[in-house]
C-alpha cells in the first residue's frame, strides 16, 4: 500500500458543512520527473507536479506535458493517455480528468514508463525521447481560477508575482541560483573558520549617513527602534567580543531613492575578520568570488585581481566603478592640446568613440550621436562638445557647446591627444571643475552611457567576460551634497562611506590639517562596472573614533552619544580588524546577467517602494497609530 501524505486538516473539518474541497489526501512521490530515465521502463511511478496543454488527438487518445521545479530549468516529461474498453475504471477516470483539466493544476500522476520512438520533430525534442509515462491515475489537488488565461507567451503582471515566478524560467532559474550561491558562500566560510552570526534587526538610530527606516514601540514615550543599514556596529563589537571571524547572509535597509540597483530591503554578504588587514580581507574575497565563478558558474575566474586608486579611475573612466573589459575609450586629459586654457587653470577632458562591428560607419555614428543626445539632455550644458570627426561640423560643435576651445590649429592636438585615427569617431569633450569627488564625473557619465547605447544599437561588440578590479585609496572625506544625506556635523563635509573607516597610516598626521587629503583604507571591488561590495580597514581604537567624529566631522553631543556602546566595545581592548559587505542581489544579478536586481529577488518592491502584490505599504488605521503615539500629519 502506498504511503499518503495528508495536508490542509482544516479543510477536513469543513467537509462537515458539505462544501466540495480538492483532494487531501495523495500517494507520496516515488520520483522526481529528471530522475524518469530508461531504467525505469516497464515500472510504476509517482509524480508530483503539474500538467502541460493537452492535446487531444482523439477521444481515447490525449498527450501532454509534466513537469516539476525541482530541476532548472523545469525537466519536461512526455505523457500520453490512451484507454479502450479494457481499462481499468480508474484509468478512464484519470483520462477524463486528463481532458478537462486546467494548466496549472497541482496533481499527483501514477504513471507507467515506457520506452518510445525518438520524436522526428525539432520542436517535439524538448522531451526525453526514451522514455514516455501512460497515465494510470490523476488526482487533482486544487483546482485553478477559471478566470486565469495562460498560454506561452502570457506575461503576469507584478500583482501575480507567484505566477511570474512559476511561468517565467529566469525568475525561477535566478532562485536556484541564489540558493547555490548562499550553500557555496556558506560552505566556503565554514572551510576558513567563520563564525556564522545572525545579528539583530530591530537596533536604534545611529547617523551612519543613510536614512533609516524606524519602528516605533507602544511605550508612548516617542521611542523607535531603527531597521539596521548594515550589520557595521554589531560585526565591530562582535570583534571586540573575542569572535575571530564572522559572516551573515544579512538583511538591510535604507529609506533611500530606488534604481535598478538599488531596493529598500536588501541583503549583504557580510564578514569581518580580527587581526586582520585590508590585504588579509582582499585576499579572502578573492578566494571566495574565484569559488562561486568556479563551482557554481563554472567559469575559471584568475587569482590577483587588478588593484588601482580611485583618482585613477576617476582620470581615466570618470567613475569609481570602471569596466575595464572597455579600456579602449578611455578618458583623457587635453592639458597639453589646448595649452591656452591649461595656463589659465581649466582641466578639459575629452575621450573618442569608434565603433567595432562590421556595420559601424559615419551614418550610423551621426545616428548613434543624435539619439544619445536626445536621451542625455546635459549635452546641452555649458562647456560640452560632441561632434564626428570628419563630418565638416566641428567647429558648429563647438560654437553649440558654448566652449571656448574652438582653434583650428588645436583640433589636430585634439585628435593626437585623444588617439583618433579616422573618420567617424565620435568626440567628446568637457571642462572639469574641481577635485574629483564622488562616484563619477559628469564626462564619465555620458562616456558610460554612449558606450551602453552603442553596444544597444550594436556598433560596439558587447562583452560577456568578467574584468574584476579592486578600487583603493578612496578619499576618507567628501564634500556634504545637498542631494544625499550625511552624518550630522558642523564640517563641510562627511565620511565617504561610513564613519568607522580607518586612515591609511601614514595621513593620519592631515586629519587635523587637511582632512580632504587624508586616504580611507576603503577597497571596493568592482566587476563589469559594477560596484560589488565595499569594506575597510576599521578603526579599532575609541580614542581615534572619537577623535573622527568629535573634532573632524564634528558631531554635537547628543549624536557622538549615539555611538557610546561602540566606544565602550573599542576601549575594551578590541583587536585590529577589517571586513567588507557584498551585495548578495547585485552578485546574483552580475551572475545572471542581469541589470536589474529586481529580476534576481523573489519579492521585490517596485520603483515606489510598494510590494503590489499583497499591498504594502498599507496605511494604518488612527486606532492603531494612537496605540503608538503617533497621529497623521
Amino acid at each position: 500500500m502506498q504511503e499518503r501524505s495528508v495536508i490542509s486538516p482544516s479543510l477536513l473539518c469543513q467537509r462537515n458543512y458539505n462544501l466540495q474541497f480538492a483532494t487531501v489526501e495523495f500517494p507520496a512521490a516515488t520520483h522526481r520527473a529528471a530522475d524518469i530515465g530508461k531504467e525505469l521502463i516497464d515500472k510504476q511511478v509517482v509524480l508530483h507536479g503539474y500538467f502541460g496543454a493537452v492535446r487531444k488527438t482523439g477521444k481515447f487518445l490525449y498527450f501532454s506535458s509534466f513537469y516539476d521545479y525541482y530541476s532548472n530549468p523545469p525537466h519536461p516529461l512526455k505523457v500520453v493517455s490512451l484507454i479502450d474498453s479494457l481499462s481499468p475504471q480508474i484509468t478512464k477516470a484519470a483520462h477524463q480528468i486528463l481532458g478537462s483539466l486546467h494548466r496549472f493544476t497541482p496533481v499527483a500522476l501514477r504513471a507507467s514508463v515506457y520506452k518510445c520512438a525518438p520524436s522526428k520533430s525539432p520542436e517535439k525534442r524538448k522531451f526525453d525521447e526514451e522514455v514516455e509515462l501512460r497515465v494510470k491515475e490523476v488526482i487533482p489537488l486544487n483546482s485553478v481560477s477559471e478566470s486565469l488565461i495562460y498560454t506561452e507567451g502570457t506575461i503576469f503582471p507584478p500583482e501575480n508575482r507567484y505566477l511570474q515566478l512559476r511561468t517565467n524560467k529566469e525568475l525561477y532559474a535566478a532562485l536556484r541560483l541564489r540558493s547555490r550561491t548562499a550553500s557555496e558562500c556558506r560552505s566556503f566560510f565554514e572551510k576558513n573558520d567563520f563564525l556564522e552570526v545572525e545579528t539583530p534587526l530591530l537596533f536604534k538610530s545611529t547617523p551612519e549617513g543613510a536614512r533609516e527606516f524606524f519602528v516605533p514601540t507602544r511605550k508612548g514615550d516617542g521611542t523607535c527602534y531603527a531597521l539596521p543599514q548594515s550589520p557595521q556596529q554589531y560585526k565591530q563589537i562582535l570583534m571586540a567580543s573575542g569572535v575571530p571571524r564572522y559572516y551573515q547572509l544579512a538583511k538591510c535597509f535604507r529609506d533611500e531613492d530606488l534604481r535598478t540597483d538599488r531596493q529598500p530591503e536588501f541583503t549583504q554578504l557580510d564578514m569581518e575578520m580580527s587581526f586582520a588587514t585590508s590585504n588579509d580581507v582582499m585576499d579572502m574575497v578573492e578566494r571566495l568570488i574565484i569559488s562561486i565563478w568556479n563551482n557554481v558558474l563554472g567559469v575559471r575566474i584568475d587569482p590577483g585581481f587588478k588593484r588601482v586608486p580611485y583618482w585613477w579611475t576617476m582620470k581615466n573612466y570618470g567613475t569609481d566603478k570602471p569596466d575595464f573589459r572597455y579600456a579602449n575609450h578611455r578618458i583623457k586629459s587635453l592639458h597639453e592640446a589646448l595649452p591656452h586654457l591649461a595656463k589659465a587653470g581649466r582641466s578639459v577632458e575629452g575621450f573618442a568613440f569608434y565603433g567595432n562591428t562590421s556595420n559601424y560607419n559615419p551614418d550610423q555614428a551621426a545616428e548613434l550621436l543624435d539619439e544619445f543626445k536626445k536621451e542625455n539632455p546635459s549635452v546641452k550644458d555649458d562647456n560640452y562638445v560632441a561632434y564626428i570627426v570628419g563630418s565638416g561640423n566641428e567647429t558648429q560643435a563647438y560654437i553649440e557647446g558654448g566652449m571656448e576651445l574652438w582653434h583650428e590649429a588645436n583640433l589636430a592636438n585634439i585628435h593626437v591627444a585623444l588617439w583618433v585615427h579616422r573618420p567617424g569617431a565620435i568626440v567628446i569633450i568637457k571642462e572639469r571643475r574641481g577635485h574629483y569627488s564622488g562616484g563619477n564625473t559628469k564626462l564619465g557619465l555620458l562616456r558610460t552611457a554612449l558606450l551602453n547605447k552603442a553596444i544597444e544599437k550594436r556598433l560596439l561588440q558587447g562583452r560577456s567576460d568578467y574584468a574584476l578590479v579592486w578600487v583603493v585609496d578612496f578619499p576618507l572625506f567628501s564634500p556634504t551634497s545637498a542631494d544625499e544625506p550625511s552624518q550630522p556635523g558642523a564640517a563641510p563635509f562627511s565620511s565617504t562611506h561610513h564613519p568607522f573607516t580607518a586612515p591609511i597610516a601614514e595621513d593620519i598626521q592631515l586629519l587635523g590639517s587637511s582632512p580632504h587629503r587624508v586616504r580611507a583604507e576603503h577597497y571596493d571591488l568592482v566587476i563589469n562596472g559594477i560596484e560589488l561590495g565595499g569594506g575597510s580597514r576599521r578603526i579599532h581604537e575609541a580614542a581615534l573614533q572619537k577623535y573622527i567624529l568629535e573634532k573632524v566631522l564634528k558631531m554635537p553631543q547628543d549624536k557622538l552619544q549615539q555611538f557610546d556602546h561602540l566606544l565602550e566595545a573599542l576601549d575594551s581592548g578590541c583587536p585590529p580588524h577589517a571586513g567588507i559587505a557584498l551585495g548578495f542581489d547585485r552578485l546574483i544579478a552580475v551572475m545572471m546577467g542581469r541589470n536589474s536586481i529586481r529580476d534576481v529577488i523573489a519579492f521585490p518592491k517596485n520603483a515606489k517602494g510598494g510590494d503590489v502584490m499583497v499591498g504594502s505599504p498599507s496605511v494604518i488605521p488612527d486606532e492603531e497609530l494612537r496605540a503608538y503615539g503617533l497621529r497623521r500629519s
